[in-house]
């Protein structure tokens, strides 16, 4: 595999019966990528500074992932974002020897901040769809 030359590992292999890429890293290794995951995190947060539709807010242990959508958001963009807020906080997780890595992902309403979606990643699946604005604002 082209991962040891890159210098992102030490080994790497892949197990066919199991179908899993295992891949065993020096310490140094390991602090290069959390460190990677956490200038990727703050530099996509840093992005969306100037967003009015939606707000992300990550806790500091990478386990919560926070956002305040507005109705009137593009998913799509949104979604982007949250690619690489989830991406990045697996990361750091497995990388800080979490084996049991998941994350809290809560959805507020941007305009009531009624909760729309509380889910724990990846048990759980995100999915934000226009009838959850409807469900809040009946519920007002």
């Amino acid at each position: 595999m082209g991962l040891r030359k890159s210098g992102y590992c030490k080994y790497a292999w892949l197990d066919e019966e199991e179908q899993v890429v295992y891949i065993e890293m020096t310490q140094k290794q390991k602090e290069e990528w959390i460190d990677r995951a956490i200038d990727e995190i703050d530099k996509e947060l840093n992005s969306l500074e100037s967003e009015e539709l939606y707000k992300f807010t990550v806790e500091d242990d990478y386990t919560v992932i926070k956002l305040d959508i507005d109705q009137s958001a593009l998913i799509d963009e949104m979604g982007e974002a949250l690619i690489v807020l989830i991406y990045d906080s697996e990361l750091y997780q497995i990388f800080n020897g979490n084996e049991n890595w998941s994350i809290h992902i809560m959805v507020n309403d941007m305009e009531t901040q009624k909760e729309m979606m509380n889910i724990q990643f990846p048990k759980e699946k995100f999915r934000l769809s226009p009838d959850m604005w409807e469900k809040v604002k009946t519920n007002e």
